[in-house]
């Protein structure tokens, strides 16, 4: 893990709704993970009062899966890698907060003039205990929607992974049907055969298309998530649109 003070600037949103933060946002710390051809890299930034966690960049997207069931199945390995990893950095992010906190009031102590009254001291603090508890829940908020995220790109690889499998299956029972030899002799037979395989291959056709149709759901959810982290928009905001987008 890094961490800066990098200005940057941007929209962000938070989880009290739709608001326009200051333009200066701190990156407090950043997190880059890899496992095999996979990346994934989280920031922590802070606007004021307000911290958020932001997915900076993961490869592939979030709406990539394999170009066939190999790829696919590499993709699913990897992404199993990058949670095992990703957990493990869980207490070091939740930590920036607190060091944050360290940081300001430091800053604010040698800003005080020596005359400063006791029970100002103390309601400063406390304000300040307050404005902590509430970057801890949002970072910790934050974590959560970011694991939840990854766990969807996981289950969309593994409906992927179906989907290849019903697809192959699919394919099987058709070129059994084009095999299928149709001789004068054995007219019964063939009839009995034919039957059975096209009652099959119409079971597998529908399977074929309904692990489609659900693929193709997650894969549009999914993208619109997609959308809003390539703007920079936070994990609190994509939570948001997609709730938004359920109740439409």
């Amino acid at each position: 893990m890094t961490a800066g003070e990098a200005e940057e600037t941007g929209r962000m949103a938070g989880g009290e709704g739709n608001m326009k933060l200051p333009r200066s946002v701190t990156t407090l710390s950043t997190i880059a993970i890899q496992a095999g051809q996979s990346l994934i890299v989280v920031s922590v930034l802070k606007s004021g009062s307000l911290v958020h966690l932001q997915l900076v960049q993961v490869h592939p997207g979030l709406c990539e899966v394999g170009s066939n069931q190999r790829e696919n199945q590499t993709l699913i390995q990897e992404q199993e890698q990058l949670m095992e990893k990703l957990k493990k950095h869980e207490g070091e992010v939740l930590a920036v907060v607190g060091k944050n906190q360290q940081t300001e009031q430091l800053r604010r102590r040698r800003g005080r003039d020596e005359g400063l009254m006791e029970h100002k001291r103390t309601r400063n603090q406390e304000e300040e205990e307050e404005v902590h508890k509430a970057m801890l829940a949002s970072l910790t908020e934050g974590w959560s929607l970011l694991l939840r995220l990854l766990q969807r790109q996981q289950e969309v690889l593994m409906l992927a992974k179906d989907f290849y499998s019903r697809a192959e299956e699919f394919s099987v029972y058709l070129d059994r049907v084009e095999d299928l030899q149709f001789r004068p002799d054995r007219l019964t037979e063939v009839q009995l055969s034919y039957n059975v395989l096209r009652r099959d291959l119409l079971g597998k056709s529908l399977q074929f298309l309904t692990s489609s149709s659900v693929l193709l759901q997650k894969l549009r959810q999914l993208q619109r998530i997609e959308d809003l982290q390539r703007r920079g928009g936070g994990l609190q905001e994509e939570e948001e649109q997609e709730v938004n987008a359920i109740c439409l």
